[in-house]
């Protein structure tokens, strides 16, 4: 009976930490983002306390939403296009504008 004890607490330990690296790998994902450059509609603009978003979509019709400067948000309207440097997630669709042009 110690013996099956042992077996069972070992398995419930490997599940346990198999699963923690799981879900760190999840999160490694969900917060990578890369940096992305080039020709982008504006699709919407909205604040938020004192934080500015835009709405970018892509040639692709993927849309995004990035943090951005109050000059950068000043600087754009819906409908531009504009080119963008910035760094976004695929897996959540946010990001940041580095650079407005």
């Amino acid at each position: 009976m110690k013996l099956y004890k042992k077996l069972l607490l070992a398995a419930a330990l490997v599940v346990v930490v198999g699963g923690c690296y799981a879900a760190y790998q999840v999160h490694q994902i969900q917060t990578s983002y890369y940096a992305m450059a080039g020709e982008v509609t504006v699709m919407d603009k909205f604040e938020s306390g004192s934080d500015h978003y835009i709405v970018i979509e892509e040639a692709t019709e993927q849309q995004f939403t990035l943090s951005c400067s109050q000059d950068d948000y000043d600087r754009v309207n819906v409908g531009d296009r504009v080119n963008c440097e910035r760094y976004q997630s695929i897996v959540t669709h946010q990001g940041e504008v580095h650079k407005i042009k």
